[in-house]
Parts: C-alpha cells; structure tokens; sequence
C-alpha cells in the first residue's frame, strides 16, 4: 500500500548537482561564494552568510541581536518545537508571546504587551506555515521599543510582502536549507541582510567570538560544506518547477475541499508569490480527542498526516497563553510531498469527506 506523506523533499534533478560538482571540482571553496550571490539575487538582498545548520545560524543571530542588552528572546507560544532549544542552547532565556488566531503567528498586540513591559532582549518572529505575516508589523514595534527583530523566515522562503521578497527585513532573517525545505542544499542554513552594513557589523562580532578570520572571509567554524553549496545552487534552478507543482497539489486540495463543513483549508495569499510547500486544515469542532480520531482513521488508509506544532511554553513553565493551547489542539497536515500526485490528493480528500459524512452521521 502507499503512503502519503507530509514530508517535502524537493531534490533538484542529479545531473545537475554533477554539473555543478564538476564545475567546482578544482576550487571547491569558491562554489560557497557563488551561492551566496545567488542567495543575494533570490532574495533581494544586499548580503547573505551561510552556515552548516540553521539552527546554529539562529543562534548566532540571536546572540548578535542581544549582544548589548537583556539576554532573552521573545518568542511565539505556538511556534516551531525546537525553538526554545535554539534560545537555550545560545545561552539566552525565552519569553513567550501568546499567538494570533488569525495568522497562527504571534501575536502583535501581545508583543506590543511584552515590549512595553520591558526585559525583551530581542524579538524572533517566526513566520508560520502558510501565512505570511507582514514584517512591517513587527518591525514599526520592535523600533517603537528599541529592540532589534530576528525573523525566521524558513516557511516563507521565496514569498513577499507588499511586492517586497521576504529577507530583507528586521535586523537579520533565517532561512533553513534543509532536506525538507524548497531550498534543498541537503543541510545548511542561510542569514539574510537588508544593509551590508549590518551584515559587516555581524561579520564583526562573529571575528571577535572567534568563528570568522580577521579579514571576515574565512570560516573558521559552522560554515557551509562546498558539496551543500552546489546542491543548493542545483536547487534554486529546480525552484520554480518544485513551487509549481506544489501549487498544482494545493489547488486540488482547495477545489475538493472547497465545501467541506468539518475541513477549513487555511488559503495561500496568492498575491504574495508563496511557495505552496505546506497543507493545513483547520478542525471545525471543539470536540476533545477530535484531532486524535481524525489521524488514527487516516493512519490505516496510508495518509501520515500529522499535527500542527505543540506549545512551545509547558517545556519551561505554565503560562497564561490561550490562544497557542487552543490553536495548537486544531490544525493537521496534510500530505503535499514531492512523491505525492494530483491523483493522490484526490484520493487523500475522498477520505476526508467520508470521514466527515461519517462523522456528521455520529
């Protein structure tokens, strides 16, 4: 039997990663170069420093953004689980924003709350699956407080803003290069730059921890592999026929599941150039164990949907976040991988409607 799953992993074609593997074969070093220039063009930004992983270039981003004042970060309630990881590993404190129920991100009058109460070290705005929150949001408040915003930006990769590419925004945003990310480089992670001269200053404080050379272009640690550099200069190639057909599967799913009565799909805003790398419905019942029930049906069936993102807040202390227990208990994945077909999501949506005529019955 098939199975269907939620996991993205949009290899760019073989031949040319050999292409590329070729080409650099006597100067792997500079493949590195050449695709941070790349990165710069992609995202419309004036610099762009790889790393190894993304979750040491978060941290490195975050610890540049708090190097002058309170060594804490507030973060979303709701948000990717090893968010409060990459705080703590940095050697900073966590404080948790409760979320929007409209966008899923946090919450821009509870931060507003947050910064007005004081002790905010840094902001990291984590863009949710789906939505694009507007940076400028964010931004105006951070600046209205004086505290520097990080975003993480991984779910958004390749979307705007107001015909503005997502990247250029706050002090410093993150992009992951992941298997499971449109940019797959096989590992990695990318920081992006709006100003060259944040970017230098950056460079500068990463010299004086000891992670770059005097001249800020050697690495000395957690710099990008030159292999991970040509995959990804493979992968932006492959970019818009991956998006392609991730929009092809989301629009399927929207037309099938356009009257479904238990199932809300959360829409892409199509006038934001979204990458369509992710499948997300809303449950429409405040049933307990509804969720539970939905996936061990689908489980059986080969369908390995999966649940939204857990609270990040319960792993340090009980907080009062309603909106990110709540928002957490409601959302599933669905499949929309690059093995998946249009064929597939009929057949994933065929399930989902028999489930929710026999559920309506119950």
């Amino acid at each position: 039997m098939a199975y269907f799953t939620t996991m993205n992993l949009p290899a760019p074609p073989h031949e040319r990663f050999e292409d590329y593997r070729q080409r650099y074969e006597s100067a792997p070093a500079s493949a590195v170069r050449d695709f941070e220039a790349a990165l710069c063009r992609f995202f419309e930004v004036e610099a762009v420093t790889t790393f190894s992983n993304c979750f040491t270039a978060i941290a490195m981003a975050l610890l540049y953004a708090t190097r002058t004042g309170p060594k804490t970060v507030a973060v979303a309630g709701l948000a990717y689980r090893r968010t409060t990881d990459i705080v703590m590993w940095a050697g900073l404190r966590p404080i948790y924003v409760d979320n929007d129920p409209g966008t899923l991100g946090m919450s821009p009058a509870r931060l507003e709350e947050t910064l007005k109460a004081g002790g905010v070290g840094c902001v990291l705005m984590q863009q949710p699956m789906v939505n694009i929150c507007d940076p400028d949001i964010y931004v105006s408040l951070c600046r209205d407080h004086g505290v520097p915003l990080v975003l993480d930006s991984v779910e958004a990769t390749g979307g705007a803003c107001r015909g503005v590419r997502i990247g250029g925004f706050g002090v410093v945003e993150a992009f992951s290069l992941h298997p499971s990310k449109v940019i797959n480089a096989a590992e990695g992670g990318v920081l992006t730059f709006g100003r060259a001269s944040e970017h230098r200053c950056f460079m500068e404080f990463m010299r004086d921890l000891g992670i770059v050379e005097a001249d800020l272009d050697s690495r000395r640690f957690f710099g990008l592999e030159p292999v991970h550099a040509m995959m990804g200069l493979a992968s932006l190639e492959a970019y818009p026929a991956m998006r392609a057909k991730f929009r092809t599967h989301y629009l399927k799913y929207q037309e099938r599941l356009q009257d479904a009565q238990l199932f809300r799909l959360v829409e892409y805003d199509l006038g934001v150039d979204p990458n369509f790398k992710s499948v997300l419905v809303e449950l429409q019942t405040e049933a307990e164990g509804s969720r539970a029930a939905l996936l061990a049906y689908l489980e059986p069936l080969g369908i390995g949907a999966r649940p939204y993102y857990a609270p990040l807040h319960p792993m340090i202390r009980n907080e009062d976040l309603p909106e990110a227990g709540r928002l957490a208990e409601r959302y599933v994945f669905l499949p929309i991988g690059h093995s998946v077909t249009v064929a597939d999501v009929d057949f994933i949506c065929d399930k989902l409607l028999a489930y929710e005529a026999s559920f309506q019955g119950g």
